[in-house]
């Protein structure tokens, strides 16, 4: 039998004839619905309890202030913009690392890190030096006592928020990052912007969103839930910046890599608040 299939292999090698393969194992081509709510999340503790308690108090401070500023220019007084903005670099997540194409966790969370520390830019490890490689580690191996921030619970590459959360807040030595689902509304969305760009503890720091990518820059009729990070906003210009570290291996109509600002905040905000995503930032 052995002789038989190695005269097989020889002849199909002679006459340039593929050999059959097993079935491709590799996860989806593009990427889907990386951006996924954890269905057993883990109890918090009751320090995170209390931080997430400050940042609740955060929230309703700048609700107020939103709430003010809208009316107000509703009846034509002249009223400071809301807006703010914050620094983060940004990194294209690897085009040819298996199921890559959903890391868009791992690549928020890079690009993030970078408002906070120098992490990204001092990696030196097992997947090589510098952010790229940092992000591998996060997708690969991550943060010990959280794991890898890509798993595949049903075959396809995924991040859960809770890991997306966990691995933010360990990487920053910090309580900051909260889970809120749901947002409830724009006037609610650019309060949480306001909170955490404009700095309502102090704290100066980009958001994260869950949004459905049907239409959005560089990802044409595609539609998936994945995970972007929103670095500026002005409510009375209708303005958002947010960051894309997907590439072009993230689906067939273009590139979404990149800094976007040609779509307004209360478009941008359908696309976190669409029946497809879950209505989910982690602020």
């Amino acid at each position: 039998m052995l002789r038989r299939i190695l005269a097989v292999g020889t002849l199909a090698l002679l006459l340039n004839v593929p050999v059959p393969q097993t079935a491709n194992a590799q996860p989806p081509t593009y990427a889907m619905n990386a951006a996924t709510r954890d269905p057993n999340p883990r109890a918090l503790s009751a320090v995170e309890l209390a931080a997430g308690q400050q940042k609740a108090a955060a929230f309703r401070q700048s609700l107020e202030l939103v709430l003010s500023a809208r009316a107000a220019r509703g009846k034509g007084a002249a009223v400071m913009s809301l807006s703010g903005s914050v620094w983060t670099d940004i990194f294209m997540e690897p085009q040819n690392e298996p199921g890559s194409a959903n890391w868009c966790g791992p690549g928020s969370t890079t690009a993030v890190v970078t408002n906070w520390n120098s992490a990204p830019y001092n990696y030196n490890g097992t997947y090589g030096t510098g952010p790229i490689a940092y992000m591998k580690w996060l997708a690969v191996e991550g943060v010990p006592g959280i794991g890898p921030m890509v798993v595949y619970p049903g075959g396809n590459p995924i991040t859960y928020d809770t890991t997306l959360r966990d691995t933010i807040n360990n990487q920053t030595s910090s309580l900051f990052y909260w889970i809120q689902n749901p947002v409830s509304g724009l006037s609610n969305f650019v309060a949480y912007l306001n909170s955490d760009l404009n700095g309502f503890d102090q704290q100066h720091h980009p958001l994260f969103t869950i949004v459905w990518t049907n239409g959005l820059p560089g990802w044409g009729t595609w539609g998936t839930r994945h995970y972007q990070w929103v670095v500026a906003f002005d409510d009375a210009a209708n303005f958002v910046q947010y960051g894309d570290s997907a590439g072009a291996n993230s689906n067939p109509y273009g590139n979404p890599f990149g800094w976007h600002t040609s779509v307004g905040l209360s478009d941008y905000y359908g696309h976190v608040s669409n029946p497809n995503a879950y209505d989910e930032i982690i602020w």
